[in-house]
């Protein structure tokens, strides 16, 4: 979570009370479960950050609506039916 510190001048500390941000799941406010002891150490510290982000209330990409409205739908349908993948057709 202290990744944030680089670029977001914040920092996060263990609270010995009750704190704003728990992991704890009885009284959890950002979600970590689906990692193992065999989850890789990378996706580990990349969910967290991104994670971290939400909670310091960044949203999403596709849900800022003035980056949405810049795209050209015709263009992204294009791209996308080009595109290699699991894509319908």
């Amino acid at each position: 979570m202290n990744a944030w510190t680089k670029t977001g001048s914040i920092s996060f500390v263990w609270a010995s009370g009750t704190g704003q941000i728990r992991i704890p799941k009885n009284r959890q406010t950002v979600n970590l479960q689906g990692f193992t002891m065999n989850t890789a150490e990378s996706e580990y510290k990349r969910v967290v950050r991104h994670e971290t982000g939400h909670t310091l209330g960044c949203p999403h990409e596709h849900m800022r609506k003035a980056l949405v409205a810049r795209i050209d739908p015709q263009k992204a349908y294009d791209y996308f039916w080009r595109k290699p993948g699991p894509w319908p057709g």
